[in-house]
């Protein structure tokens, strides 16, 4: 995990990243922010979905959930507001 001083940093380049930019699409920024906090998805044990956008990210988390869950597997959805 990063260090706490490096939250500041971190969090100052991803609100600037963007900025006159048309957006990029891809996973490329998410590994750079993984990088940049010294993370990777592989260190964590298990896998995981990143679900952005406007609208239908809660039924699209839905639904991934009922179909992980029917193939008998484990899961748990985290949502914000």
């Amino acid at each position: 995990m990063a260090a706490p001083g490096r939250y500041k940093e971190v969090l100052e380049w991803l609100l600037h990243v963007n900025r006159g930019r048309q957006v990029k699409l891809g996973l490329q920024n998410m590994r750079d922010l993984q990088r940049a906090l010294g993370t990777s998805y592989t260190d964590s044990g298990y896998s995981s979905f990143h679900v952005a956008g406007t609208n239908g990210k809660g039924s699209v988390c839905w639904k991934l959930a009922k179909t992980l869950e029917t193939l008998g597997l484990k899961v748990e959805c985290c949502t914000t507001v």
